[in-house]
């Protein structure tokens, strides 16, 4: 078999088939022999038509066929060496359909993307050559249980309509004009408690009674002028909005038991009522997000670092078809896409399996970031075969992130408590974007 690879770039290939004149005409004349006595044209009985008129109508037929058969014995044999991330495409020259065509030899060209090659850091030295400084999950305080059952409770309160001004402890309905955009936001609920994140909007429509409208400016705390990516383009910094109040609601506590009943139902836990059971289990839930917070941390903390340190190039068939408005939202998505193949090549290096503990751990992070309820998880997971390819995707990505952040054991610093933890939910951000590209089509020039 004849046929030379050249590389174009790191990831980029091309191989070169050379068809010889002679074997592709002599191919060709035989296949067309071969046919002759099978072929029925208008105005000839079966196999009696001239072998022009047959040449005619099945030559550029036999000709794509013999170029297929030339091109799949190749690529096969290309297979077998390259880590190729593609089919290939190809381009014929001369263009032939016939005969009379094959005047030289033809040459096949193959132009195909591989995998990138990158050296993978020992995993026992990662972290100290990346220099990382990881995190470790925040003590419990009687503070941080305290805060955590008024969540619960403002959860599963009930509420009643009041003819008052709004206090703290209340429930409001409203609705948002922004001022900049025009754009309009009605019927949200609001609850002014301490507990709860955008203290500074909060504070700006205590006092207001149904009925009421305020304007005035706040600044969203999902703002991080460290992080591009934190914030759109049209999002300012400050934000100038007109809120009118609907309705104020008096927050109605739960009892003990209907608080007992309502964390059984959201952590799917068993026992009987009572405060040493409640407080055993805002414990553990407590424990639980804070270790989700800390292991969020340290996985930012991880992609960045070795996103910052491999920098190989990127194969043209994850951006071909991208357009990016700005060099900081083209290199966001090459360090996200580098990190998915530093992610496999780990993975597939130390053949990494989860425990079941860990995949319980994963999929309640899962939960968190699709908005879901855990008790829905499995449900949807069942039902849904592209929730299911994320969720099993997550897995295996959070694992390999796992074994790596405990691959040794680094000075640690404690993570700053979050301003507030809600129940079952948290709303630290994740980094990670995953392209999925269908590498089935293949485009033909001939």
């Amino acid at each position: 078999m004849t046929f030379q690879i050249r590389d174009l770039s790191a990831t980029r290939k091309e191989c070169t088939i050379d068809y010889s004149k002679s074997d592709l005409q002599n191919k060709f004349k035989a296949k067309l022999n071969a046919i002759k006595g099978q072929v029925q044209l208008a105005g000839f009985r079966k196999g009696k038509a001239p072998i022009s008129l047959v040449e005619e109508k099945h030559g550029p037929l036999i000709i794509q066929e013999l170029l297929d058969e030339k091109i799949q014995s190749c690529w096969t044999e290309v297979c077998k060496d390259q880590k190729v991330l593609e089919r290939p495409e190809i381009t014929v020259v001369p263009l032939i359909n016939k005969l009379s065509d094959i005047q030289s030899d033809v040459s096949i060209t193959l132009g195909f993307d591989v995998i990138p090659q990158f050296d993978l850091i020992e995993p026992q030295k990662l972290i100290k050559t990346l220099n990382i400084e990881l995190a470790k999950p925040i003590a419990i305080t009687q503070e941080s249980k305290d805060s955590y059952r008024k969540v619960l409770e403002l959860q599963c309160s009930k509420d009643e309509v009041v003819a008052r001004p709004a206090a703290v402890g209340d429930k409001l309905e409203i609705n948002v004009l922004y001022t900049e955009t025009g754009k309009t936001e009605n019927d949200l609920e609001l609850v002014l408690d301490a507990t709860q994140t955008q203290q500074e909007f909060i504070d700006a429509v205590l006092g207001m009674s149904a009925g009421e409208s305020r304007s005035f400016t706040y600044t969203p705390e999902s703002y991080d002028p460290s992080e591009e990516s934190s914030v759109s383009k049209e999002v300012a910094k400050s934000l100038a909005v007109t809120v009118t109040v609907n309705s104020v609601h008096a927050m109605v506590p739960p009892t003990l038991d209907q608080l007992c009943a309502f964390v059984r139902d959201l952590n799917g836990a068993t026992g009987e009522n009572g405060e040493e059971k409640l407080n055993e289990w805002i414990e553990s839930t407590i424990l639980e997000l804070n270790s989700q917070q800390a292991f969020r941390i340290n996985e930012k903390k991880l992609t960045n670092a070795v996103a910052e340190h491999y920098s190989f190039e990127i194969p043209s068939v994850h951006t071909r078809e991208m357009s990016f408005d700005t060099a900081e939202k083209k290199e966001a998505v090459f360090r996200a896409i580098r990190m998915n193949y530093i992610i496999g090549a780990y993975s597939e290096l130390f053949d990494i399996q989860p425990s079941h503990e860990d995949v319980d751990f994963f999929a309640k992070i899962f939960a968190q970031d699709m908005g879901l309820p855990l008790q829905y998880l499995s449900q949807i997971l069942q039902s849904n075969k592209k929730v299911q390819q994320r969720f099993q995707d997550s897995v295996v990505e959070k694992s390999v992130i796992k074994y790596l952040l405990e691959g040794t054991t680094m000075k640690t610093a404690t993570v700053a408590a979050p301003a507030a933890i809600e129940a079952g939910h948290d709303h630290t951000n994740c980094t990670h974007e995953h392209h999925h590209h269908d590498h089935e089509n293949c485009t033909h020039n001939h």
